[in-house]
């Protein structure tokens, strides 16, 4: 029996950090929600992921008003690097929430996204993987 307890244990080991491996990289369909706030407004964005390349995107206004408002702007730099994207048009849609579709995060790094709600605005923080 000591014969096999050495070949099994490893096979219970290997079988052990597989399925470990396949528990954290497993893809979710969890969307990532940033909430940012400013004196007059707090808005959640939601991505499906927090990634680079184009991405859809959802913007709620949860506190504040936008009755005034179509769409809203948002503008992604990279203060770190000195990098700036092109800023993108969320369009108020029908339910009151804010689409839009496009590159926010050119390259991973630590992002900030600036929303243009009229006069006011909002910084939000995302760590950006690739």
């Amino acid at each position: 029996m000591t014969r096999l307890a050495r070949p099994l244990a490893l096979l219970i080991t290997a079988v052990v950090i597989c399925a470990g491996a396949a528990f954290l990289l497993w893809p979710t369909d969890e969307a990532t929600t940033l909430t940012g706030r400013s004196d007059q407004h707090t808005v959640q964005l939601k991505l499906k992921e927090l990634t680079t390349g184009p991405v859809e995107f959802d913007l709620t206004v949860v506190e504040g008003s936008t009755t005034q408002l179509d769409a809203i702007t948002l503008e992604p730099g990279m203060p770190g690097m000195g990098h700036a994207t092109a800023p993108l048009t969320a369009q108020r849609g029908a339910d009151g929430h804010y689409r839009g579709r496009g590159e926010l995060f050119a390259m991973p790094g630590t992002w900030e996204l600036t929303v243009r709600l009229g006069a006011d605005t909002i910084t939000i923080t995302a760590s950006v993987k690739s």
